[in-house]
């Protein structure tokens, strides 16, 4: 708790360009490899596991980082999503563990976060053919994400990875971080609206009391 709140007062306090180097993602020599919104198909139930059901799209956050600078010996996948902080996935694989599973038997490390990418900017670039489909089953402790391209008589499943459910002390880090990153730059734009309001008092009264008196929301004409 008192960690949370030092970082709390850290962050109101930092411009939000400033605010990465508090970023938990970073810790332990992490360095931010990728990062991207990604089309998700989110499923209680993996393709090809009894009949097919359809998912709901939505755009996760994804982001890749890597240890030990361009040796890669560590990789980590994050996906979290906007509109719930509480919603935070990772999967972490070493290059030791990484040449002792099937993928290793493929291809080599270093290429295995560009290959990643690869598969992530498919699913952007083409959506039409390629998804990326996110699977959680009920509980939500683990999930599992299923690259798929979509062939013209049935689904092929490119690639798969294990993902794990982020919990406990970990997981308030991140949130508070998250929750401040959000704070901060609503601080921000909050004091600009400010200066901006100053301006134009200064300038032109009469326009400013016009804005001030204008409907917050864009309305149709």
């Amino acid at each position: 708790q008192a960690q949370q709140e030092a970082m709390a007062s850290i962050l109101t306090h930092v411009h939000p360009t400033g605010i990465e180097s508090l970023d938990p993602s970073l810790e332990d020599g992490f360095q931010r490899l990728f990062s991207s919104s990604i089309p998700f198909e989110l499923r209680d139930q993996a393709v090809h596991e009894g009949p097919q059901t359809v998912g709901t799209l939505e755009l996760l956050q994804v982001q890749l980082l890597t240890k030990e600078g361009s040796s890669f010996s560590h990789v980590r996948v994050e996906v979290t999503k906007e509109a719930d902080l509480f919603f935070h996935y990772s999967f972490e694989v070493e290059d030791t563990e990484f040449y002792a599973s099937k993928e290793g038997k493929e291809a080599d490390f270093p290429e295995y976060p560009h290959k990643l990418i690869r598969a992530f900017n498919s699913c952007v670039e083409r959506p039409e053919s390629h998804l990326a489909v996110f699977v959680v089953p009920p509980g939500g402790s683990t999930a599992r994400l299923d690259f798929v391209e979509n062939g013209e008589l049935d689904f092929i499943k490119l690639m798969s990875i294990q993902f794990s459910r982020t919990r406990g002390e970990l997981l308030q880090r991140h949130v508070a971080f998250r929750y401040n990153v959000v704070k901060s730059k609503l601080a921000l734009a909050e004091s600009r609206l400010e200066e901006v309001g100053i301006l134009i008092s200064t300038k032109s009264p009469s326009l400013l009391r016009e804005l001030q008196n204008m409907p917050t929301g864009f309305e149709s004409r």
